[in-house]
């Protein structure tokens, strides 16, 4: 992941109107950072948890590879390169957008 994969991310959350409240550090062992996203009034609020786990240590959060929304099921998505990156992202949003 890059820093662009994060701004990716936090572009069409804004456009589906989710907020980034908080940004949150890992727990230090599998996760890199947390984002807890909520709708503009505050109502829905949900945890990203950004997965980092490598080898021996976290990975910072521009390096984590994926990210799941805790209490959505099917709310995953993969950091990746190349075509399926804007699709994959589209699915996320759209299972965010269901789950609350």
């Amino acid at each position: 992941m890059t820093q662009r994969h994060l701004d990716d991310l936090e572009n069409p959350l804004n456009r589906s109107h989710w907020v980034v409240s908080e940004r949150l550090p890992g727990n230090n062992y599998e996760i890199s950072g947390y984002w807890t996203i909520c709708r503009p009034d505050g109502s829905h609020q949900t945890t990203l948890s950004f997965d980092g786990l490598d080898d021996l240590n976290t990975l910072p959060m521009d390096k984590a590879f994926g990210c799941n929304a805790k209490s959505i099921e099917g709310a995953s998505l993969h950091f990746s390169k190349g075509s399926s990156w804007n699709q994959n992202l589209r699915k996320f949003i759209t299972v965010l957008d269901a789950g609350k």
